[in-house]
């Protein structure tokens, strides 16, 4: 049998971690739950952070923890979970994303599993061939047997091969493929016990060791793979460096070991030894990649590429003060930096926001950014974008109305976080992308104003960045503070400006906003609806946006608007529309009010008709 290690000392330990994730929403999006066992942990509580993020801080109390909503584009995410006051007591888990994409064409279904178990080998061992047919799954199962837990594998791996197994004639071997998003969705079958040739003693032998690139928080991977005769057990154990890592079936092969942190030693350590059978081992030193010293000018978070996100770490670590670097520049290279004292949420050393390498984090490391915006250096680090539902704060743009957005003309569209009904608490920073029509908004025209708004002053306690991708109809912008203190507020935070081509001729405009990701001080997440406004460019007749003596009051509103007309007017048709172009509202007819109170909290049109003018104005609700 696998009995787990016993912990007899003092020391954190995080392990055990098990991550659920989800079937997809109607909205595309999934969820994560993760639990886990705790011994020894600290008073403050735990962090859960990967992919870019940090999902927040919980009490031990609150496990197991729900992580989402959630969208990604990578097959993979990875989780780790921390104790608040001892970091070094952590742990990590990979789950796959599921493909929520995917039609529902039917019930999901998995039959006909069949088994084919291979000739013995001269070592004790065997393989079995596992098959069967499938219908309306998602894109992963996984398999179980014995209570052992191979693996969670793609359709596509089919016909699977699973070993090497122990034939030693008691163990009745049973397989169990089960979808991974459909728990009833699954077939088992039974092959019975196998009984190989016993041919002398356990040895292991071949150990051969590939560790990977450095990961975002200067750990690394290592992938292991070695020959076994006549282990006696299906399981082994595996040691780093002197420290027992794990248990793992022998048909888990090859390995990968997630998140290893080299000693200070030239040479790193493995060893492998069958389980129970302290003599069965086999020992390997190997040079692992040095993690620690290279700054890449620009990817201040470590998750290499230089990008708008890397504002929000400057911000984080603004006038931190660390060891002077040996080559100082902005050029695109690897340059080797001693570590500083600060560390980031997810364990990524703050040296990386000193872009410069002049031993502090300022506004000259925005230069870095602006220099090698859009390198990269090997491979991605995924990102997990938080999504908001209609309880969160909006971040949108204000665009003008119509007869503001013809041919020719030049444009201020307000950028809004958060509305009077709707704000924003605690927050540090945020960045996003705005997504535009190149055929009908010049992309040569766009820039972007920062004036003073309720989350910061430039110059004083605000840095911001953007950075115009024409072709793909992009604006990359970021806005973080400086001062270490989270604000909370609603309005304005920047302005588009811009001028309408249209040279397609299209008879609608809108901006969306995407790949939002809104932190505290902490580097918590923070959620944030983007609703988007589509604004109908075809028009009729004379539309007033400024008319003299128009009023609208109060504005934004909870529950009635008011306004006065012109001298000489009278409203002869009051209407409310939402920005997509329906009709929500009617007025009276020689009233000057309109009751929203029975509207959500949004954006809205009153258009005011008067003999042969028309006038609109937006108002918030």
């Amino acid at each position: 049998f696998v009995m787990d290690a016993v912990n007899c000392g003092n020391d954190c330990q995080i392990h055990e971690i098990e991550a659920t994730v989800s079937e997809c929403n109607e909205q595309g999006q999934f969820f994560v739950t993760i639990d886990f066992e705790a011994e020894n942990p600290g008073n403050d509580g735990f962090k859960i952070f990967g992919n870019g993020n940090i999902y927040g801080f919980f009490s031990y109390d609150d496990l197991p923890v729900t992580i989402g909503p959630l969208t990604s584009q990578n097959e993979e995410l990875e989780f780790g979970v921390a104790d608040a006051s001892n970091l070094d007591c952590n742990g990590f888990v990979v789950v796959n994303v599921p493909d929520c994409d995917l039609p529902n064409n039917g019930d999901c279904q998995i039959s006909g599993l069949m088994a084919d178990v291979h000739p013995c080998l001269p070592n004790g061992t065997f393989y079995v061939t596992l098959n069967f047919e499938h219908e309306n799954t998602s894109g992963y199962f996984k398999l179980r047997g014995n209570g052992i837990l191979y693996g969670v594998f793609s359709y596509d791996d089919l016909p699977l091969e699973i070993g090497p197994l122990l034939g030693n004639g008691s163990t009745a071997y049973e397989f169990v493929a089960i979808d991974i998003h459909h728990e009833n969705c699954r077939d088992d079958i039974s092959i019975g016990t196998v009984l190989c040739e016993d041919n002398g003693d356990c040895a292991l032998q071949d150990l051969i060791v590939d560790p990977s690139d450095c990961n975002a928080d200067n750990s690394y991977n290592l992938w292991f793979w070695f020959n076994v005769d006549n282990p006696g057990n299906n399981f082994y154990e595996v040691f780093h460096n002197g420290d027992q890592v794990g248990f793992y079936p022998l048909a888990q092969m090859p390995m990968t070991l997630p998140h290893l942190f080299a000693n200070e030693e030239p040479l790193q350590t493995l060893k492998i030894c069958i389980n129970d059978n302290p003599d069965c081992c086999i020992t390997i030193q190997y040079e692992a990649p040095s993690c620690e010293g290279l700054v890449w000018p620009g990817d201040a978070n470590r998750d290499n590429i230089c990008d708008n996100l890397d504002l929000l770490s400057i911000g984080i670590a603004y006038n931190q003060e660390g060891p002077l670097r040996t080559s100082q520049g902005l050029e695109w290279t690897g340059l080797a930096a001693e570590n500083w004292a600060g560390l980031f949420g997810d364990g990524v050393n703050m040296k990386h926001a000193d872009c410069t390498g002049d031993g502090i984090v300022n506004n000259v490391d925005l230069l870095a950014l602006a220099l090698n915006f859009g390198e990269t250096n090997g491979d991605l680090q995924p990102v997990a974008y938080l999504q908001g539902d209609e309880n969160d704060a909006p971040l949108f743009v204000d665009l003008p109305t119509a007869n503001a957005l013809q041919p020719g003309m030049s444009f201020n569209a307000p950028i809004m976080l958060g509305t009077l009904d709707s704000p924003l608490g605690d927050a540090y920073g945020l960045a996003f992308t705005l997504k535009f029509d190149p055929e009908i908004i010049s992309p040569a025209s766009i820039d972007l104003q920062y004036d003073p708004s309720w989350l910061g002053v430039e110059g004083v306690n605000l840095l911001s960045f953007d950075r115009t991708l024409a072709a793909a109809g992009e604006v990359k912008v970021s806005l973080v503070r400086t001062d270490q203190n989270n604000v909370s507020g609603h309005g304005q935070v920047a302005s588009l400006i811009g001028i309408i081509d249209n040279i397609a001729g299209k008879e609608s405009v809108s901006i969306e906003i995407t790949d939002v990701k809104a932190i505290r001080k902490n580097e918590a997440l923070l959620s944030l609806r983007t609703p988007v406004e589509i604004v109908d460019l075809t028009v009729n007749g004379s539309v007033e946006l400024t008319a003299p003596g128009l009023v609208v009051f109060p504005n934004p509103a909870k529950s009635v608007v008011n306004f006065t007309m012109p001298k000489s007017e009278n409203a002869d048709r009051i209407e409310l529309f939402s920005m997509d172009g329906v009709q929500l509202l009617n007025g009276v007819k020689g009233t000057n009010a309109l009751n929203i109170s029975q509207l959500n909290s949004g954006v809205y049109l009153l258009k005011i008709t008067a003999g042969q003018h028309v006038y609109q104005q937006k108002i918030v609700k």
